[in-house]
């Protein structure tokens, strides 16, 4: 009787709810921009890599010798909005292991499309 005791008080006093659930979304994804023009300008392509972790969107691509930060927030339907280079917004959706969206370039002076695929 003892024993059953003891084993109920340890899976009593265990902590519940510590192990959360991932979010749909979250992994490690890879992808950037293709090259455009623009502004009569060549820009060049970038490359990156993002990790969305509970709905949380962090990542950094580069081109040539320059780095720009991605952040944002991914709802459960896989609908991202966030900020490229801490400045300009970002749109797009995640589907499965793929996402789609566009950042606004004041640079370029147009829409770059950026497309990630999940890493792995």
């Amino acid at each position: 009787m003892t024993r059953i005791f003891v084993a109920a008080a340890l899976a009593i006093s265990m902590p519940l709810g510590l192990t959360f659930a991932a979010g749909p979304f979250d992994g490690q994804y890879k992808g950037g921009s293709p090259a455009t023009g623009g502004r009569g300008a060549s820009y060049p392509a970038t490359t990156g890599a993002v990790s969305v972790v509970d709905g949380k969107l962090s990542g950094k691509f580069s081109e040539s010798k320059y780095t720009f930060s991605l952040t944002g927030t991914v709802a459960p339907d896989g609908t991202m909005t966030g900020k490229w280079a801490g400045t300009y917004p970002v749109t797009g959706k995640f589907s499965g292991g793929h996402f789609e969206g566009t950042y606004a370039s004041k640079e370029c002076g147009t829409s770059r499309p950026i497309t990630l695929d999940k890493a792995g």
